[in-house]
Parts: C-alpha cells; structure tokens; sequence
C-alpha cells in the first residue's frame, strides 16, 4: 500500500525517485489512471552512458514483466528527467551495464 507521504530512495547513480501521493508539489506534471500512480526518476549520467539501460519490472525479473526501459545512447554527462505511470504493485528496478 502506498503511503500518503512522498517516497524518495536514493541511489548511487540516481538523483532521486520520488513517488507523488499528494499534489502540493509542483513537480507532479503526469496524471495517472485511477489504478496506477506516477513515478518521477531524474537520472544522471557520466561518461559511457551508452552502456548503461536501466529497467523497471513489474514484480521480479524472472516471472514479472518489463514496462518501462531507458538506454544511456547519447546522453554522456547529463542529467535527465523520466516519468511513468506504474500499477499500485511491486515493482523491481534494475540498472544493467554492459
């Protein structure tokens, strides 16, 4: 169940993740169905960004199923900001790096 507060996790190579609960935020610019909720990711990338892709599944990587997926091609030393909207479910992110 998700909380009516913000949800932020932070992560070595990710400015932040923050998941919307309320609309005092100015950031919110997606609307979700009903049945799904909004996800924020605002990524930095360094240098061969190209080699990295991260995933975001729903469930686990095994049995669950991919819904979103971002490649680093082109985008070296930048920060970029990526929204979805996911089911109110577990959800497992994966950076991979070749």
């Amino acid at each position: 169940m998700l909380s009516s507060k913000w949800l932020f996790i932070a992560l070595a190579v990710f400015s932040c993740i923050c998941l919307p609960a309320d609309s005092r935020v100015g950031a919110c610019a997606i609307e979700c169905a009903s049945d799904k909720v909004p996800l924020y990711i605002q990524r930095t990338y360094k240098t061969d960004a190209f080699r990295e892709t991260f995933e975001i599944w729903e469930g686990d990587t095994v049995t669950g199923t991919r819904v979103y997926k971002q490649n680093g091609i082109s985008l070296d030393n930048s920060v970029r900001s990526y929204e979805v909207c996911l089911s109110k479910t577990l959800h497992t992110l994966v950076l991979k790096d070749s």
